[in-house]
């Protein structure tokens, strides 16, 4: 039985079909930004369930040859013997900050890494100027220029208003002598850009330049800079991923029950050189072995830690991720406007045939609940068969407002039915009373 049934006429089937009609309009229109602030709440829902099939979905992995070493200052808490027997441990107990620590340490732990065998070693540490100790900058600049093969340095593009951005870079700022053409220390820059919108990292810009940062548009012949997981991606041989901000597959630790900031946990910088932890956790510098090292802060008082899907996690993570996504070519794709658009009308056009082939609202909501599951459920499958990251919003949109249109119709089409059930019961008195009449005349 049709949903705007028998008992309409049919001005009230097609009103209640222009009413469902209208839906479809009113979706496009939500979904392609016509709304306003509906628009916007809209946009941001389909992030948060793409956020959330992310992490449902399969993840990343966590590459064993990827490790950070972060700095946590828990060394000023060894034992003193211990301290005593290495002068690393020394600087490390007599630093004030994280930020603060003696350059020494850093010449030492390069030292030590490079000996271990570690391919590459990313210093994800800002280093401005002199340190205040001749000794302690110039052991560090002759290590650094040493294994100027195998470190990468961190720069920083800072913001310095209206829009424009300042290079401060760890190489120049070092007094590092002169340096022959080619044998300049690798950098990268280490500036994570959140999205906007909720200020949560989900790509890395892997690649930019002054230009694109100011205006989105870079300048030929302008300097393209780095990130430090691109330059260490290049460092191993690797083409630069295709799109310079893809969206991060962040990997997730094995224990599915453990946070994703389990993934790439940090070790305490300080262990390098306790030379029991060093034997038995390291198995005597084995475990570095062709293996990437970034060494970074890892406290929350340093404030280098940004909120990334389902967690919060320290910006040397953020780097491995990104090195690890382009290491494995792990990323999640966009999907197209037209896949969006078609997901819309396809889903209204269902809600549409439900709308006219039911008659009762609860059906009408039954199956269109029935569908919105359903849809969620090939899209999570579609997602997870071809990496592109699709949560079905437009479809839902589409499906959810023609239903609300198809309650409405419903409603009109039976209050249209009721208003002529009286005129029809009108017109049938009228016609017995003419017929009455023309029996009369006739008799």
């Amino acid at each position: 039985m049709s949903f705007f049934g028998q008992g309409g006429s049919v001005r009230s089937r097609s009103n209640g079909r222009a009413v469902m009609l209208g839906g479809v309009v009113v979706a496009v229109l939500i979904w392609g930004g016509f709304a306003g602030p509906v628009s916007d709440c809209l946009w941001d829902f389909d992030t948060f369930l793409r956020d959330r099939l992310s992490l449902i979905l399969e993840p990343g992995e966590e590459r064993e040859d990827l490790v950070f070493l972060g700095i946590d200052g828990e060394g000023q808490d060894l034992d003193q013997s211990e301290i005593a027997a290495s002068r690393a441990l020394q600087l490390i107990s007599q630093s004030s900050s994280n930020h603060a620590l003696d350059r020494r340490v850093y010449a030492e732990l390069i030292e030590k890494l490079a000996a271990a065998g570690a391919k590459v070693i990313i210093l994800d540490v800002i280093f401005v100027g002199s340190s205040g100790n001749g000794q302690a900058d110039r052991e560090f600049a002759e290590t650094l220029l040493r294994h100027r093969d195998k470190v990468v340095m961190a720069m920083m593009l800072r913001p310095s208003g209206d829009g424009f951005y300042d290079p401060l870079s760890s190489v120049q700022e070092l007094s590092l002598g002169s340096q022959k053409p080619g044998e300049i220390l690798h950098e990268g820059y280490v500036n994570l850009w959140p999205d906007a919108e909720d200020e949560v990292v989900r790509r890395m810009v892997y690649t930019t330049s002054l230009g694109e940062l100011h205006s989105g548009q870079g300048v030929i012949a302008e300097r393209e800079y780095e990130s430090l997981s691109a330059v260490t991606a290049r460092l191993l041989g690797k083409e630069v991923p295709e799109g310079r901000s893809p969206r991060l597959r962040f990997a997730t630790p094995v224990d599915e029950r453990a946070s994703y900031s389990a993934a790439y946990a940090p070790h305490s910088l300080h262990s390098v050189f306790v030379p029991g932890q060093w034997q038995k956790q390291y198995g005597s510098g084995t475990f570095f072995r062709d293996k990437v090292v970034l060494v970074s802060t890892a406290t929350k008082k340093d404030g280098d830690y940004h909120p990334i899907p389902g967690a919060t996690i320290f910006g040397g993570q953020v780097h491995l991720q990104a090195l690890g996504s382009w290491l494995d070519g792990s990323y999640w794709e966009r999907a197209p406007q037209w896949v969006d658009m078609l997901a819309l009308l396809a889903m209204a056009t269902l809600a549409v045939v439900v709308g006219i082939a039911f008659r009762n609202p609860l059906t009408i909501l039954c199956a269109a609940l029935a569908l919105s599951g359903g849809f969620v459920m090939v899209c999570a499958w579609i997602s997870s068969a071809s990496g592109i990251l699709f949560a079905g919003t437009p479809g839902l949109i589409g499906l959810g407002m023609v239903t609300i249109c198809a309650e409405i119709g419903h409603l009109v089409a039976k209050r249209g039915g009721e208003r002529e059930e009286p005129e029809g019961r009108a017109s049938e008195g009228r016609k017995a009373q003419d017929e009455e009449e023309s029996k009369s005349l006739i008799s």
